[in-house]
């Protein structure tokens, strides 16, 4: 065997160039699976977008045949549409609670509804945060709706009650809010007040209770958290829907409107009760407030999208402007240290989450931002399930 300074030389026989071969062929082969596959998958996806894109319509009216067709998507074994036919059912329920029975109809009698329910989530598949609370918001609804204590029984008996105006203020939800025994109960309410609250009746509801209320404070939880999901989830490309979007902001806009009918000593007391201002209620806004200014992030309408992101400090000044008698400025500073306290511990978590989301893609066609633009879904539900076939994680944007 031939040696070079010493060190014996193995020469590369037929068989190592066979291994090599076949390595070669088998790699380009997986290669072209994992493009047919994904192929397949978005496909799927698309024409289960098409399908039920037609349920964003509040005035379509759902049939039997409709709630067949969305049990059959929620029981699919991609977690992308999935979680499209979930969301599509609990904002169903929203506009009309009596769809429910439909529901229940085209479930059968043969297995326990909580049974089908909690089988559409697979053992052997990576479900995000996101996923599992609309899943849970999905088994709720289904398993625990004939109790009339329950969170979408009591919202059913609102809605035929005011069959004539169904024009629901914040006192409408009053007592939904108090029914809530944890935080499934809580977030559903929330969802059901994205798409019926009118925006009014919180102001007089703040002047009853005031800002240490615990219902008050429950929804602020609620919807920090269906921010936190989707804000963990943003790899996977998922989006919070309009409605919500405008729902967290109308409700920020009225916490600052009950602010500004307190006097100025109840705005000092205010300013000065740390467990509402460092480690209650308006840490949690700010959080929301926060995260909403990344529009980019958020699947919101066109005239929410188009105006710039703007900082905490000058939304302070400009929903607490200068007085007088200064009697906002106490208060105003309490909230701007929530600025500096919270604001680079959440850029460092975008940081953390954009460098986890930067992954390669099998094919130039998913790297190349144009092209890919043209097959994503506007819709921007997850793409986890198709991580299985070798394609990756899209790439967030770096703010």
């Amino acid at each position: 065997m031939p040696k070079s300074n010493g060190v014996a030389l193995k020469r590369r026989g037929p068989c190592d160039y066979l291994q090599t071969g076949f390595s070669s062929a088998g790699s380009l082969l997986e290669h072209k699976v994992e493009q047919v596959a994904v192929r397949v998958w978005l496909a799927q996806y698309k024409n289960a977008e098409r399908n039920i894109s037609i349920f964003d319509n509040a005035n379509y009216t759902i049939n039997k045949d409709d709630c067949k067709s969305l049990l059959i998507y929620a029981g699919s074994s991609m977690p992308a549409i999935q979680f499209m036919a979930f969301e599509t059912i609990v904002h169903r329920l929203a506009i009309n609670p009596t769809i429910l029975d439909k529901f229940q109809e085209s479930f059968g009698v043969a297995v326990p509804i909580d049974s089908i329910v909690t089988s559409w989530k697979q053992g052997n598949m990576f479900y995000n945060e996101s996923w599992v609370q609309m899943h849970n918001l999905v088994l709720r609804c289904f398993t625990r709706h004939h109790e009339s204590n329950s969170v979408l029984g009591a919202y059913a008996q609102l809605y035929q009650y005011k069959t004539s105006n169904r024009d629901f203020d914040f006192s409408d939800f009053e007592q939904i809010l108090l029914r809530c025994k944890d935080n499934t109960d809580i977030s559903l309410a929330v969802e059901f007040m994205a798409r019926s609250w009118n925006g009014k009746g919180l102001r007089s509801y703040v002047e009853r209770k005031g800002f240490g209320d615990t219902v008050l404070y429950n929804c602020a939880i609620a919807i920090d958290r269906r921010y936190e999901h989707m804000f963990d989830s943003r790899k996977y490309e998922l989006r919070l829907y309009g409605p919500f979007v405008r729902f967290a902001m109308l409700f920020i806009s009225e916490l600052w409107a009950s602010v500004r009918t307190l006097g100025k000593e109840k705005l000092d007391e205010l300013a000065s009760d740390s467990s509402l201002i460092e480690r209650g209620m308006w840490a949690k806004i700010f959080k929301i407030f926060w995260m909403s200014q990344r529009p980019v992030a958020w699947d919101v309408p066109p005239k929410f999208s188009s105006q710039p992101s703007r900082p905490w400090s000058k939304e302070c000044h400009n929903e607490l402007p200068d007085h007088p008698d200064h009697r906002y400025a106490k208060l105003r500073e309490a909230l701007l240290q929530l600025e500096r306290t919270y604001t680079n511990p959440l850029r460092r978590r975008i940081c953390k989450l954009d460098a986890q989301g930067h992954t390669d893609y099998a094919d130039d066609s998913y790297s190349d931002p144009t092209k890919f633009q043209q097959i994503k879904s506007h819709r921007t539900f997850p793409f986890q399930s198709l991580t299985n076939f070798g394609l990756g994680q899209r790439a967030c944007t770096t703010y």
